[in-house]
């Protein structure tokens, strides 16, 4: 008797009409938790996933060497769920849905576990390392205790991603400058107290 392609889940045996559907949807429950799939991003522009892939795979490598950054959209059609993006197409990645909301960017050379909730993409961990590029720096300190964080001096193709005790909190991207010299600073006070564990992974 087969098994699905990834946990070994028995099929049921070939006693009932129900037992195509049944399959289907255990091999279809197997890739979306399991899945792997290559995304070959080199056109640049808008790289669509398509609902089938999007519903049976768990993770996507993205390759290919496109010449800016690119979006990768994934169809929407009650996709809701966990996806993994491993960016290594060499340029950073934005992350939507075909039905707008909320988009998050993953890094060249980076990975990141994200939640689709039918609206808003949201990150919920990224790593560096990805394999095509170089990983992100990151700075961590405890806000309140550590002396004063850092200070970065911006590119025009910086990218910030913000984490407060974990929590993935937002992303800036492409941080404009006008003269040279910008910089970013961790200093909001509104959405940090004393002890939090405040974490910045950048590129600039």
């Amino acid at each position: 008797m087969a098994n699905s392609p990834y946990t070994e889940i028995d099929h049921l045996a070939a006693t009932s009409d129900k037992i195509t559907p049944t399959n289907t949807a255990i091999d279809s429950l197997d890739g979306k938790n399991n899945g792997f799939l290559g995304v070959d991003c080199a056109a640049g522009g808008t790289i669509i996933v398509a609902e089938a892939d999007a519903f049976e795979n768990a993770t996507f490598e993205l390759t290919g060497a496109p010449g800016a950054g690119f979006v990768l959209q994934f169809a929407d059609s009650g996709n809701e769920g966990r996806y993994n993006v491993l960016n290594n197409a060499g340029q950073t990645a934005t992350i939507q849905s075909e039905n707008g909301g909320t988009t998050q960017s993953v890094l060249d050379g980076s990975g990141a576990l994200l939640h689709y909730d039918g609206t808003n993409m949201r990150t919920l961990a990224t790593s560096g390392g990805g394999g095509g590029g170089a990983a992100p720096s990151k700075e961590q300190f405890t806000w309140g205790v550590d002396t004063h964080p850092f200070v970065l001096a911006a590119t025009a193709a910086s990218i910030f991603q913000l984490f407060i005790n974990g929590i993935y909190i937002y992303t800036l991207t492409d941080y404009s400058l006008t003269g040279g010299g910008a910089t970013v600073t961790i200093d909001n006070t509104s959405i940090v107290s004393g002890g939090d564990i405040v974490t910045v992974f950048y590129t600039i």
